[in-house]
């Protein structure tokens, strides 16, 4: 199943019951069996409850929300331990809290980058 073809925000995800129609159909033609289906279409439910869970708590917080295995779920990352690219990924920190300070009209101060979600990629080449 194509999974990439899922958009990952829960305003964006098809219903259930419009997703498992989809997929039905377009599983169907190519052949595949039914219980085939029937998983794939329960994988699709399971990625939707993982996302809308996501996006009721902003991003934040997800230690005890489960993604579906075989998804590319948000990965949190410790900040007080080793991480990759931390001249980056604090830049983009404090550009997220501009944002938000310009949004709100706060004018909270950036000091320190404690943890942070992320999803990984994969690139094939052929």
């Amino acid at each position: 199943m194509a999974q990439g073809n899922l958009r990952r925000s829960s305003d964006h995800l098809m219903e259930d019951r419009e997703a498992g129609e989809y997929y039905r159909k377009l599983a169907e033609s190519s052949g595949e069996s039914n219980s085939q289906i029937e998983k794939n279409v329960a994988f699709i439910r399971e990625l939707k409850e993982y996302w809308n869970k996501v996006h009721e708590c902003e991003g934040f917080d997800i230690d005890g929300i489960h993604a579906p295995q075989g998804s590319n779920p948000l990965v949190r990352v410790d900040c007080k331990k080793v991480y990759r690219y931390p001249a980056f990924v604090d830049l983009y920190a404090e550009l997220g809290l501009h944002h938000y300070n310009l949004l709100e009209g706060t004018n909270f101060q950036f000091s320190e980058l404690i943890k942070y979600n992320m999803t990984c990629n994969c690139l094939s080449s052929y």
